[in-house]
């Protein structure tokens, strides 16, 4: 699962700053990474919160909060 932040974020302007992209999956783990990213091996930020596969994550409007859902484990976090 995937999502793409509304705003751009970091950088004095909306013009110089960049999405964020929330990845989810099969293991429990949300990584947050820049987007567009143009470079192969890029770093990105990743935690684990759930205890099975992550079924969806999700910006809220604001872009302030990241919501997931679980599988097995049925936590929204």
């Amino acid at each position: 699962m995937m999502d793409r932040s509304h705003n751009k974020t970091i950088g004095n302007s909306k013009s110089s700053g960049h999405y964020v992209l929330a990845r989810a999956d099969d293991f429990g783990k949300v990584s947050l990474l820049k987007y567009p990213c143009i470079m192969k091996g890029y770093e990105y930020n990743e935690a684990k919160g759930h205890s099975s596969h992550v079924t969806s994550c999700k910006f809220s409007l604001t872009d302030k909060y990241l919501f997931t859902s679980g599988g097995d484990d049925n936590c929204v976090i």
